[in-house]
């Protein structure tokens, strides 16, 4: 048993010792400030939300686009809301 480790960690060192040192090199940055995009951020896509409502005792739902203000299709009956 303490033969196979020593073996293991002797092929683990050799392994690693045949390694060659690798070079690593950075890309030189210049004194220019960087270019800035000033402006408005848009979402790429629509922010959707559920929106609930309970009428004459019962629930409805309907689509609402928050990014563009707007209402998508009909309401939608859920049940009836116990109230």
């Amino acid at each position: 048993m303490k033969l196979k480790k020593t073996i293991l960690i002797t092929a683990a060192a050799l392994s690693l010792a045949a390694c060659p040192p690798q070079l690593v090199s950075a890309a030189s940055v210049s004194d220019q400030p960087a270019q800035q995009n000033i402006g408005a951020v848009s979402p790429l896509s629509d922010n959707i939300v559920w929106v609930y409502k309970i009428k004459d005792g019962k629930l409805y739902k309907h689509l609402y686009d928050t990014s563009k203000d707007m209402w998508i299709g009909p309401w939608i009956y859920v049940c009836d809301y116990p109230g």
